[in-house]
């Protein structure tokens, strides 16, 4: 497998000191009653303090018997998905991103977990402020790695994409208690999006798509670094929609049945525009305007699928208010 000009499918086994036997063996003796290694296995695996030599070294292993992780294992696969990889060296993501992609490929009754554990990691940890004596709970925004951490989960979710080209049928077919865990608000608005956004030319469910604007209503928990990475997402998508409506020849139309997940696409950033626009302008006018108008949200409005026909009247009109107050002030 190469990624970016990596070629990280065969690398070469790590050798780690680590209590009971190989994952393979390990497999062999709990299928025959004796679940004291694989105990031993999950405890290891769950270790705060596990190095990455010790987390490539199980991977590798993982990958050699992965046709043997079938659901009677999912609690074992929970706990290799609960692994801290975004985090670790370059060394232990690649070795974690090819193990997704074997997992996928070979078990996709674990795809939807694998798709909820990387899309996880868009959301910032929570970290505990002590203010006046009072611990406040809030988000980590200002962590210098986040940028990087994004990268990672977007490539993790393009290689699953890549071998699970029916993913967006499988998530769309999970019943809603499956697909958006609670508290979900956060999880489902970056879980739709992730799913969506990701999805580089395939077809996508409109089912699917209309759990994005929905799940906007609870929108002011989301950290401002988080709904500008995902509107930039978004845009990103939509753009290249109108680009291949373009470049198709065709006459384009306003027709919910043709570009419905396009419509449904652009509710979901009309309803961010509206809800979130005050904290976008808060602390720095010129860059909060700068940023809103590097989205070119009027090529959007004014392409011929004429997506503001559809949506609903009251984000409409909401967001156009917004839009024509913010363009006086540029």
């Amino acid at each position: 497998m190469e990624i970016d000009g990596l070629d990280f499918m065969n690398s070469p086994p790590v050798k780690t000191v680590r209590f009971g036997g190989s994952v393979a063996e390990t497999l062999a003796k709990y299928k025959q009653g004796d679940s004291s290694d694989y105990e031993l296995l999950k405890h290891q695996l769950a270790d705060p303090e596990i190095k990455d030599a010790q987390i490539i070294s199980w991977l590798q292993e993982f990958r050699s018997c992965v046709t043997q992780l079938n659901k009677d294992h999912e609690q074992l696969i929970y706990t290799v998905l609960r692994l801290p990889w975004v985090g670790r060296s370059q060394a232990v993501v690649e070795e974690y991103m090819t193990f997704l992609s074997n997992l996928v490929s070979a078990q996709t009754v674990y795809l939807c977990a694998c798709l909820k554990m990387v899309v996880s990691h868009f959301t910032p940890k929570r970290v505990t402020i002590c203010e006046g004596g009072v611990d406040i709970s809030d988000s980590d925004d200002e962590d210098e790695n986040l940028p990087r951490n994004f990268d990672r989960c977007h490539q993790a979710l393009q290689l699953i994409t890549r071998y699970v080209p029916s993913i967006g049928d499988v998530a769309a077919d999970q019943p809603s208690s499956a697909r958006w865990p609670h508290p979900g608000h956060r999880r489902s608005w970056t879980h739709s999006i992730a799913v969506m956004a990701y999805i580089k030319g395939r077809p996508i469910r409109w089912r699917l798509c209309c759990w994005v604007p929905g799940s906007f209503l609870a929108g002011q928990v989301h950290p401002l670094p988080t709904v500008r990475a995902c509107l930039d997402l978004l845009l990103s998508w939509i753009h290249r929609y109108i680009d291949s409506q373009d470049s198709s020849g065709k006459q384009a139309c306003c027709d919910i049945s043709l570009h419905g997940p396009f419509y449904s696409t652009c509710q979901a950033v009309f309803y961010t525009i509206v809800f979130r626009h005050r904290a976008m302008l808060e602390g720095n006018m010129k860059k909060g305007l700068e940023y809103l108008q590097s989205l070119n949200l009027e090529r959007v409005v004014m392409c011929q699928m004429n997506p503001l026909k559809v949506c609903l009247p009251s984000v409409t009109s909401m967001f156009a208010a917004i839009t024509t107050h913010t363009h006086t002030q540029m």
